[in-house]
């Protein structure tokens, strides 16, 4: 089962943001769009070789559906996370209108590294059974330096090249865990419902009071935002960029995986487009709709 706590603290950036006083033009030529859109790709590549050895036993695997499968219980499931991810923010938010940045990187830096202990255990368990007989010991080890890493770089941001490379780890570890332990019609609604929250959060909810804090506020948000070619990007973003295609993998084949990939990477590079227009933009809805309709075009046509 998915811990839905730690899976908001992963997912509550969900923006795409450039500082006010930066040149758009020049944060916004095509080479960092271009970084933008490889560095997606790479998550969802990365993703899709994680995801790969649980093809086979994908359908046996335990999912996160404490509201169920059938009837509203994909909507409530979807709404229990959303719930807890807004709920999150307002709490960073008044931790830093308090002042408490230093007990807040402390506090999240704990449980993000609790959270990628178990996902990266997971994973790794997986893989290294293809190496080692018994891969439990080495893959706890892993999980553990690994979380190390997290802590450090959530407690201590201004390792920004450890940071990024932590940040994009992240990405793909939980894009993976959600594409292995979410599952239809959950894995569907789930990536709509939060294009829809995103929307609200990033142009009137919390989320753009956290976005709008000065420059130094929010790369100290670290791991849980990502500073791509002068582009503040949400990890939650990348999350979702890397778990449709996975997801989709994991349900039809790798043809409908490469589909999908295609479109929210063109969907990806709309939304870059638009954030020329404004200081901040959400970075959920133009890709992930148009993944999720193709997903499901493919699953039910």
């Amino acid at each position: 089962m998915l811990n839905s706590s730690l899976i908001s603290l992963s997912i509550e950036q969900g923006a795409l943001s450039n500082t006010p006083e930066d040149d758009l033009e020049k944060r916004l030529s095509l080479p960092n769009i271009l970084l933008v859109v490889g560095t997606a790709l790479l998550v969802q590549v990365s993703t899709l070789v994680l995801a790969m050895p649980f093809v086979p036993f994908y359908t046996e695997l335990p999912s996160y559906e404490p509201a169920g499968q059938t009837g509203a219980g994909p909507v409530l499931n979807s709404i229990l996370l959303i719930a807890t991810a807004a709920f999150a923010t307002v709490i960073m938010l008044v931790m830093i209108k308090l002042r408490k940045e230093s007990l807040l990187k402390i506090v999240l830096g704990i449980l993000v590294a609790v959270g990628s202990i178990s996902i990266s255990y997971t994973v790794g368990l997986v893989w290294l059974s293809y190496i080692i007989d018994d891969s439990s010991l080495p893959a706890l080890v892993l999980g553990v330096v690994f979380a190390s890493a997290v802590f450090a770089v959530t407690v201590r941001p201004k390792f920004k090249r450890l940071s990024l490379v932590v940040s994009l780890l992240l990405a793909i570890l939980f894009a993976t865990s959600f594409a292995i332990f979410l599952k239809p019609p959950t894995s569907l609604v789930l990536p709509i419902a939060f294009a829809i929250y995103d929307i609200y959060a990033v142009f009137a909810g919390p989320l753009k009071a956290l976005l709008s804090q000065k420059e130094g506020t929010i790369d100290s948000f670290a791991p849980l935002l990502l500073n791509v070619g002068g582009i503040h990007i949400g990890l939650g973003d990348f999350i979702f960029y890397g778990m449709l295609p996975a997801t989709s993998l994991l349900l039809v084949n790798l043809y409908a995986s490469a589909m999908v990939s295609v479109i929210i990477l063109g969907g990806l590079g709309v939304t870059m487009l638009m954030l020329k227009r404004f200081k901040m933009f959400p970075g959920l809805p133009i890709p992930l709709i148009l993944g999720t309709a193709a997903l499901a075009a493919v699953l039910y046509l």
